[in-house]
This record gives structure tokens, sequence and C-alpha cells, in this order.
């Protein structure tokens, strides 16, 4: 992965009146991480996701975009960018290809071909003639990134796109988040007040906590703070592991005759699974602890 900024934040405070809603944020994203900033309702998320996009300016400070400041470059530069923060409202009586080509015809884009690819990025390239008004929410979701996507940025910033979503409505976003960083090199800055939700997608994160940026870590520094591992009960646990290493090149230690553990690659629960039944195992229990992410997030917070 590169080491290319695509942001640097330094020294960012945001003002309103006596509240100070963002205090001396110093924020790096690199090229291709999907950086998951999490914090709790009002911990200046999108306050700042605001001022990067250029919706809202900072009180003090100033950001770089691909190593650029100053207004003129970063207007440049935020050309880059796509956001769903404060999309363009959908037109309810129209279908998703009509809804984009609006859109393009305001971004001055004439390459109607781009509209089918778009779509199926975002899984909605079979809705033909139906409207926008009878999409679920998470098509009308999808819909609005869709939208931010015309414009072919390299940055994406997503303010909760997983908000409001029913399971399988953030599942599809997860995957759709995932195979646009993965697919398409797309860097992404996505926030959350749920760090298990973003366990599922982030590479890197950081913890705002009452406007200040507390930490930043990588996906596998968290793994590390919080013991996150898989646990599986079988009825010959060295059986299991070996075909668990042989299919997937994972590290099991076997703790005793019954029971593996897994400190990686929780996002695999299920192949694992599939894979110990087909060959004959008998798995009495599997689960991916993931409690202490949330209690790491608890105890990192109310120590600030």
């Amino acid at each position: 992965m590169s080491n290319k900024a695509v942001l640097e934040t330094f020294q960012i405070s945001k003002q309103y009146g006596n509240n100070k809603a963002l205090h001396d944020v110093n924020l790096r994203i690199e090229e291709g991480q999907i950086y998951g900033l999490i914090g709790l309702n009002g911990s200046g998320k999108s306050t700042f996701m605001r001022i990067v996009c250029g919706l809202i300016s900072a009180t003090e400070g100033h950001i770089e975009l691909y190593g650029k400041s100053g207004s003129t470059d970063l207007q440049k530069q935020r050309s880059k960018l796509g956001q769903t923060i404060e999309t363009p409202a959908l037109y309810p009586e129209m279908t998703a290809d009509e809804n984009l080509m609006v859109q393009m015809t305001l971004a001055g884009i004439s390459e109607k071909k781009k509209i089918k690819e778009v779509l199926r990025r975002v899984g909605l390239e079979d809705t033909g003639n139906k409207k926008a008004k009878n999409f679920s929410l998470g098509m009308k979701q999808r819909l609005a990134l869709a939208i931010s996507l015309i414009t072919d940025p390299k940055f994406l910033i997503l303010d909760e796109p997983t908000n409001g979503l029913d399971p399988v409505g953030i599942v599809e976003t997860r995957d759709i988040i995932k195979n646009l960083a993965h697919e398409y090199g797309l860097t992404i800055l996505l926030s959350s007040h749920l760090l298990d939700e973003l366990s599922q997608i982030a590479t890197h994160y950081g913890i705002l906590h009452q406007g200040q940026l507390i930490t930043q870590i990588s996906a596998d520094e968290l793994l590390k703070s919080t013991n996150q591992y898989i646990k599986i009960i079988t009825d010959n646990a060295s059986a299991s592991a070996e075909i668990l290493n042989t299919a997937f090149s994972v590290k099991c230690e076997v703790l005793s005759d019954t029971e593996i553990r897994i400190n990686e690659q929780s996002e695999r629960i299920a192949d694992f699974n599939k894979a110990l039944i087909m060959s004959g195992q008998k798995v009495q229990h599997l689960s991916c602890n993931q409690h202490k992410l949330e209690d790491y997030f608890l105890n990192i917070t109310q120590s600030n």
C-alpha cells in the first residue's frame, strides 16, 4: 500500500459560539485506506468531514489534499472527491438512470455510458423503470452513493453510510464500499458511532471524542489491542486446525483436544465453518469474540 497522503489535517479547530466542535485535530489518511472515523453522536465527525469537503471552513488550522493546501489548490484537489454528506435530493418520480442523468447534466458530464457502470458498482443496474419513490431506504442510499461516483472521484467521504439500514442493507453497503476500495482503488473516509460495525470494513481508525482526536490506529493494531479472536470447538481440534491452515493459510492456536483459537480473519468465519463441515468435522461451537471492541472504545474515551 502506498504511503502517499490523500488527506492530512493540521491543528483543525471549529468554534460555534462558545462551543468548540473540533479542537486541534491532526489526522492523516493514506492512499488506498478505508479510514473509519468513530465517535459518539456530537463528537465532531460530520463537522470534520464538512470542513474537508469545503462545505464549511475551519476556525483554525489547515488541511492538505494530495499534498496541496491553499484555497485555489484545495478547490482543484476537491474535484477528486466524492461525498454523501450533502448529496442532491433524489427525484422521486424518476428512475435511477434518470436521476443520474440529471446529476451528470448538472456536473457537465456527457458520457451517458457511465450511468450503467456506476449503477453496477452500487448494485442498482437492474432497477429498470422502477421510480426512486418506490426504492427501499438502502436502495436510496446506494443511489446517493452512485451520484457521488459519477465524477470518478479518487477519494470518497461517507457520513454514516449504514445509518438506519436493516441487517441486509448494512451487509450490501459494506460489500459495495470494500469493492470500491479494492477493485477501483478508491481511498475512503467513513464515519460511524459503532466500532463493531466499522471493524467489518475499515483498515484504519481515528477516534474522535468531544471534538478531539484521541488516537489513530490500524486494524491490525486494534485487533492486537482488543484480543479479537475466533473460537472454534470441534471433536478434533488438531485435525480441524490442519484443515483450516491448508485451506486458508491461517495460524490456528490449538488450546485443547477440542478448542482452537484464530487471532485473525474474523470476516471469514462463515468460510471456516463451511470448510470444516465439508471436511467432516463436527463443529460444536464457533464464535467471533468481538465484545472487547466496544470495551476498547469505551475505555479509551472515558479515560480522556
